[in-house]
């Protein structure tokens, strides 16, 4: 099995315009994002079929991939937005890890996610 793990520092408009490329032209994308693709649609992301909502829990699959990308994003990036130094600030480095960055909203922040179980 291949290592994916550069998806989830893909920022998800990239995702989403190379899903789309996909869509239109397997071909046109390189063997392994045609394979992650295969699997989106394998797993129902295309439309087919939704998975069995959880009592109180979002049944949104993109809104709930969005939430796991952030969580994942603040594990990898987190650090670029802490105040370390107290004499000088720190520099933006636009780590992309605003809720609107994930398409999320202030108003999604009380709201539960499947966002899966993650081992450290």
């Amino acid at each position: 099995m291949q290592d994916y793990s550069y998806v989830f520092n893909a920022h998800p408009e990239f995702i989403d315009s190379m899903y789309a490329k996909y869509l239109a032209d397997p071909t046109s994308v390189e063997p392994g994002w045609r394979t992650f693709f295969e699997g989106f649609e394998f797993g129902g992301m295309n439309g087919h079929t939704k998975p069995a909502a959880v009592a109180g829990v979002s049944s949104n699959v993109e809104r709930d991939l969005s939430v796991v990308s952030m969580i994942i994003g603040y594990r990898n990036r987190g650090h670029l937005l802490s105040t370390t130094n107290p004499i000088r600030k720190r520099k933006d480095r636009h780590p992309h890890l605003a809720l609107e960055d994930y398409q999320l909203s202030a108003a999604d922040l009380d709201q539960p996610f499947m966002a899966g179980t993650v081992e450290l």
